[in-house]
């Protein structure tokens, strides 16, 4: 089984562009903060920031793409 270094680099010498790589990392980053998931799923007299359903599907096809993984 490979070490996720090697993973990393595995995945890093297949994107076409290294910022696209940073991108994908920047949406997940910002999915996996819990502090931010409060915040969009806040219930109350202020909404501070709401998620476009179609967005998840854009970033998955997105990532797809990027990393040459068929559909």
């Amino acid at each position: 089984m490979p070490t996720p270094a090697r993973f990393r680099s595995t995945i890093a010498s297949i994107v076409l562009q290294p910022e696209d790589l940073r991108d994908l990392r920047t949406f997940h980053r910002a999915l996996a903060d819990v502090n931010r998931l409060r915040i969009v799923r806040r219930v109350g007299r202020e909404t501070i920031c709401t998620l476009r359903p179609e967005a998840f599907g854009e970033v998955a096809a997105r990532e797809r793409e990027i990393l040459g993984i068929a559909s």
